[in-house]
């Protein structure tokens, strides 16, 4: 591949974990920032126009690991809305 298709294929494997990252953590924008320096990846989640997460992550991190890493975060900084995410009542 040449170097403006593996740009374009780059590109577009960022959106779509982005996308799918919003869906799963249940915010309404995730953006991610890549930092070829320092090999990290840093994502900025938003929920209702307020930052719910910023978190960055080594580039060699799977994305499983960071899925968890930023549920686990959400919900020690802003609790389970059960409503939302269909926990438990309390």
């Amino acid at each position: 591949m040449d170097g403006e298709k593996a740009k374009v294929a780059t590109r577009l494997i960022r959106r779509i974990n982005t996308t799918y990252l919003a869906r799963i953590l249940g915010v309404d924008c995730v953006e991610e920032t890549y930092y070829p320096c320092e090999d990290e990846v840093r994502y900025v989640c938003t929920l209702e126009g307020n930052e719910v997460c910023d978190m960055k992550f080594v580039e060699d991190t799977p994305l499983e690991d960071r899925i968890s890493a930023m549920l686990v975060f959400m919900r020690i900084e802003h609790g389970n809305d059960s409503k939302r995410q269909g926990g438990s009542t309390p």
